[in-house]
């Protein structure tokens, strides 16, 4: 492995331990209606997306991710609420609450990483 690739390699996992962190502090705090934790929360998610694209060169991987975290966004909340309905009290319920967490701070996070990075790749493209 080069010496880049090693770099990019220890940035990715300070991306994802920075991201966890985050998660344990959230916790601490607590998520539930307590703005420092949602929002701790959320910061956690947004440094977990960058993890995986902060090395991508072209605007174009960007705007499929924020495209397809738009679409997601409304597949996720429509699955939340079809599991919800089906499965009250049982396994089907937390299924529901997965598809909800998806929907509320990732997607959020994929739509925020994708327009930024693809505004900012295709700046840094024109001006080359």
């Amino acid at each position: 492995m080069t010496n880049i690739n090693v770099l990019k390699q220890r940035q990715t996992y300070i991306y994802l331990l920075l991201s966890l962190i985050s998660i344990v502090a959230a916790m601490i705090v607590s998520i539930p209606d307590n703005p420092p934790g949602i929002i701790l929360f959320f910061i956690s998610s947004i440094l977990f997306v960058l993890a995986f694209t902060y090395n991508w060169k072209k605007p174009k991987l960007y705007i499929i991710l924020l495209i397809s975290s738009v679409f997601g966004f409304v597949l996720f909340a429509a699955l939340h609420n079809v599991f919800e309905v089906i499965g009250k009290g049982t396994f089907w319920e937390i299924i529901g609450g997965f598809f909800f967490l998806l929907a509320i701070f990732l997607c959020p996070a994929g739509i925020i990483v994708g327009g930024i990075g693809s505004l900012v790749k295709l700046y840094k493209q024109k001006n080359k």
